[in-house]
């Protein structure tokens, strides 16, 4: 599934890119490249070059994230991914309620920047099986000036919050 992602309307700066995901979700492993195309100079796009390591709060600096929804239950995944070579996997019970550190079998992260082209990948493998019905994929892109810029598949709210179901879509 190939799904474009648009800045959130309140940003103060808005950016001309554009923002293309590539998702494969299946019942125990996700896979979610990023690329983005535009002028990288004002943005806060590093490679991975060191070990993966898990890290709270990654959102606020560049970070890629994606949220899954469980099928018939409350209960999602979020997932934080930072070329800055760390990631965190969360479950909640609820809306931003019973937060909970999960555990992952396997994770890899990659990311390439060229010119005018940024690509970052990562590869997830759960230790559990789930059946997911919604996802939302998000960015959240610092520039160089210490702004940030929000993306996301939808925006339902007036303030960024990739959390609101009303945000999520449904898997095909």
């Amino acid at each position: 599934m190939i799904y474009n992602l648009v800045q959130h309307y309140s940003d103060e700066i808005q950016l001309d890119l554009d923002m293309v995901v590539r998702l494969e979700l299946n019942p125990n492993s996700l896979q979610l490249n990023y690329s983005i195309h535009a002028n990288l100079d004002n943005l806060i796009l590093p490679t991975i070059q060191k070990e993966i390591k898990r890290a709270d709060n990654l959102w606020q600096n560049t970070c890629f994230e994606a949220f899954l929804k469980l099928k018939d239950s409350p209960k999602y995944l979020e997932l934080n991914l930072s070329p800055f070579s760390a990631y965190n996997v969360y479950s909640f019970d609820d809306y931003r309620q019973g937060m909970k550190d999960m555990d992952i079998a396997e994770i890899k992260l990659n990311s390439l920047k060229e010119a005018h082209n940024y690509k970052f990948s990562a590869d997830l493998r759960f230790v559990d099986s789930f059946d997911f019905e919604a996802i939302s994929i998000c960015a959240i892109i610092k520039l160089s000036s210490g702004e940030t810029s929000h993306w996301a598949i939808k925006h339902k709210s007036s303030k960024p919050d990739f959390h609101l179901a009303s945000s999520f879509i449904e898997i095909n």
